[in-house]
């Protein structure tokens, strides 16, 4: 089922960092929270397509865990929460 055929609206939130020099690790390590996603600087796009763009930072990325149906407030929210529950 894409997009298109789904009833509803949709939403989602996530934070991403994008960065030249730091690691998506060391963001890791000096936020305390485990990305949902992340990317290293100079990998392929696709593993399995040798051909696919190269990713031009690191990212780092950490998405809602809410279902796609929540409202968009509910998901920022949920990524709000963690956030708050790791002070920098």
């Amino acid at each position: 089922m894409n997009i298109q055929e789904r009833s509803g609206k949709i939403s989602h939130a996530a934070l991403q960092i994008l960065t030249a020099r730091i690691e998506p690790e060391t963001l890791t390590m000096a936020l305390g929270i485990k990305p949902t996603r992340q990317h290293i600087k100079g990998a392929r796009r696709s593993k399995r397509n040798p051909k696919s763009g190269i990713y031009d930072a690191n990212i780092w990325i950490f998405e809602s865990t809410l279902p796609e149906t929540a409202p968009l407030h509910q998901h920022i929210d949920d990524v709000l929460k963690v956030l708050e529950a790791h002070p920098v």
